[in-house]
């Protein structure tokens, strides 16, 4: 019988390990907190900006889900760190709301090689009055600053606004 002793004794040694390993581990997990939401602007206090995007003549493709960024200076716009962005309805238009009164800078860019970068056939554009640099605009509480422009198809690694590309406006 030395052999029922013994598988007695490895199920007793068994069963008091598994119930040290868990009667040892008497904390509790901590429960993962929620995030509080940022509270909502109070209404009244907050602009829209709102606009649509077109591509050039002659151009095929798509402005749908192009990334339309919000940037709070010429240091952010030139770092791309947007503030906010909102993704064009398959017409090129969008909405961005709940903006603090203030002045932006704005691009569009989509992404047509899905490689996160702006390179070689993406299509972009950037609000500018002199169709070269990014230029600031405003936006008003109750108000919707309406951005509308064309973007053209980048032919290089970097896009450069050349004097074809005509001035995003402003309205």
């Amino acid at each position: 019988m030395p052999t029922a002793s013994f598988g007695r004794s490895a199920l007793l040694l068994l069963l008091t390990l598994s119930f040290s390993l868990t009667a040892c581990d008497s904390s509790t997990p901590e429960p993962t907190p929620t995030p509080t939401p940022a509270p909502a602007p109070a209404p009244g206090t907050t602009g829209i900006i709102s606009g649509r995007f077109t591509l050039p003549a002659g151009a095929s493709g798509s402005l749908e889900n192009a990334r339309v960024a919000v940037y709070t200076s010429q240091a952010e716009f030139d770092q791309d760190n947007p503030l906010k962005f909102e993704a064009s309805s398959s017409n090129g238009s969008y909405t961005i709301p709940n903006m603090n009164p203030g002045n932006y800078y704005l691009d569009v860019w989509k992404d047509n090689n899905n490689n996160s970068r702006i390179d070689g056939g993406d299509f972009y554009g950037a609000y500018t009055t002199n169709g070269t640099n990014a230029s600031a605009f405003a936006v008003v509480a109750n108000q919707t600053t309406t951005i509308n422009g064309t973007v053209f198809t980048v032919t290089n690694a970097r896009p450069v606004h050349t004097e074809a590309q005509k001035p995003m406006s402003a309205e």
